[in-house]
């Protein structure tokens, strides 16, 4: 709603600066007017832009944090809703929200005991972190399946896991 909002104020701010060009006869239009006027349509469209995605940036952020908090007490709520936020993530090109979103649906089936899904989400959010080279998903889906493979008392695999994740975010942050 407020991105429509902000580009209805763009289309009227560009009326209204095409009813001045056109109002002011006395003055000559230069170049240097003409050329004014276009750049200013482009800032403005441009910052539309950024605002827009810094907005949809905002609301994934938000929805993400909400869920992981459902997971923890409803799963069922929560697993039904994160396919919606996958599903809202993808269309919008989002690919990390995408990844954090099979993040947390590996999280709320290792809550739930279902070790297969954990262990099939938990790995396409790998595969897809690795692929844009986000780290942070990586290191989150190593974490959870380490988690899994702890709660199933694989112990080795669990290690593995979890340095293979403690080293991503050691090499991040130096």
């Amino acid at each position: 709603m407020q991105i429509a909002e902000f580009c209805k104020s763009i289309i009227c701010i560009l009326l209204v600066g095409y009813r001045i060009l056109q109002t002011k006869t006395r003055m000559k239009k230069s170049k240097k007017q003409i050329a004014f006027v276009i750049k200013c349509i482009w800032c403005l469209v441009f910052m539309g832009f950024h605002y827009g995605k810094a907005q949809k940036q905002i609301h994934f952020e938000d929805e993400y944090n909400r869920l992981k908090q459902l997971a923890q007490s409803d799963i069922h709520s929560a697993l039904k809703q994160t396919d919606q936020l996958i599903l809202n993530a993808r269309n919008s090109g989002e690919q990390k929200f995408v990844v954090k979103g099979l993040y947390l649906k590996s999280f709320a089936y290792l809550l739930n005991g279902d070790p297969e899904s954990c262990f099939e989400n938990a790995q396409e959010s790998l595969e897809l972190a690795e692929s844009i080279n986000y780290k942070e998903g990586q290191a989150l889906a190593y974490r959870i399946l380490g988690t899994q493979y702890a709660k199933m008392e694989a112990s080795d695999l669990a290690m593995q896991n979890f340095e293979h994740g403690l080293n991503i975010l050691k090499n991040l942050r130096s």
